[in-house]
Formats: structure tokens, sequence, C-alpha cells
């Protein structure tokens, strides 16, 4: 099981928060450098009295933590297994997330309409196929690649966001892609173990009919 992230991009932003601590570590040395010394003790003491060190920072350690882990979340992170199971076949849903889902022509939107219709089409699968999860707009990503992990899916069809424009085609090209890729792999583990029968073209034609069957379901509005 691994942790991925939906929008990893968005992690640059911990290098804002790195680039506040050190500024704040900064600020602490140049104000040690400018410290006015007192003369008089008694005024000091009136005027700053001593507290331990570490009670001045706990609030600015928190407050950098909060927004390192706001980062982490704002980028989306999702567990994922690496564990390939036996599957009875493979559908991959296509996900229209461009500007024209926020249409209110439907209740609420068409956005939260088609991720209701997603959840309501991924109940009616059979448990033992796997399901996988790209969105398009101006670009194609894949969010979920195929698996029998329901939970996965879920989260990802609830993390889905809007963009500008939609690239149908591309859409239909990735998980094109995506299904032969996986159609090859699986071939590749059925023939590594027997290699007697290279060169049978009725063996190449069964192992074929073996390979678990690939479908396309294209969610969108048809607009951009």
């Amino acid at each position: 099981m691994t942790i991925e992230f939906l929008d990893g991009g968005r992690l640059w932003l911990l290098l804002v928060v790195a680039m506040l601590g050190a500024g704040y570590v900064a600020a602490l040395r140049w104000r040690r450098r400018a410290t006015v010394r007192f003369t008089q003790v008694d005024l000091l003491d009136r005027v700053a009295p001593s507290r331990p060190a570490w009670r001045r920072h706990v609030v600015a350690a928190l407050q950098l933590a909060g927004l390192g882990l706001a980062v982490v979340a704002i980028a989306r992170p999702v567990e994922r297994t690496t564990e390939r199971t036996e599957s009875e076949g493979r559908i991959l849903v296509l996900f229209d997330v461009s500007l024209s889902m926020m249409a209110t022509d439907v209740e609420p939107d068409r956005l939260a309409a088609a991720k209701q219709a997603a959840r309501d089409f991924v109940d009616q699968v059979d448990p033992s196929i796997e399901i996988g999860l790209v969105s398009f707009s101006g670009r194609v990503a894949v969010e979920v690649p195929p698996t029998l992990d329901r939970n996965a899916l879920e989260r990802g069809v609830e993390g889905l966001e809007l963009a500008e424009s939609t690239a149908i085609g591309d859409a239909l090209d990735t998980g094109v892609d995506v299904l032969e890729s996986l159609a090859d792999d699986t071939a590749d583990e059925d023939g590594d173990g027997d290699g007697a029968d290279e060169g049978d073209g009725e063996t190449d034609g069964a192992e074929d009919d073996e390979l678990a069957p690939g479908a396309i379901v294209l969610l969108s509005d048809g607009e951009t």
C-alpha cells in the first residue's frame, strides 16, 4: 500500500512554509543583535520578565505545522494498494470536469449529479470487476488506476475539481492506452510460465480469449 497525491503539484507550497520558517529564525537572530542593552537591571526585569525561551516559539511552530498539513491536504493524498488481484474485467470511467459542469440546470449542479451517477454505477458493478477513474478538462489525469478497492474509487470521485476546456478525444485515447497496457501486462504474466507453445497460433488465440474484458464509460455534458 502506498500514499499518492492526486494534486501533487501543489506540494511545492511546502517550500513557502519552509521559507516562512527560515524567515522566522532569521528574524530571531536579527532581534538578538538589535537588542538594546539595559544598564538598569530592575527596569529590564519589569519591562521584559524572564520566561522559558521555548514558550515564545510554540505558537510559531504550531502555525507552521498547520500550514504544512494544510498544503498536504490540498494535494489530496490517497491510499492505493499496489498488490495485483484477480478480476473478471476492467472498466474505466472517464469523468468530465470542465467548467460547464458547474451549470445548475440539474440539482444541485451537473458536477454533483455526475458524481452521484458515478457512485450509483459503481454500486451496480460486480465486486470482481476492477474500476478506474480518469478525469479530463484541458488535461487528462488518471485519478484512480483500475482497482477492486471501491473506497479508493469513492475518494477519487469525491475529490474531483473543475478546470477549463474539454479534451474528450485525449481522454478516450488515455482510457484505451490504460486498458491496453493492463491487458499486455496480464498477457506477459500468463506467458512467463510456459514457453513450449511459442509459435502456436491456436495457443495465442486462447490466451487472447482469456484476457479480462475492458470497457470505457464516459460521463460528460458534451460542453466546454
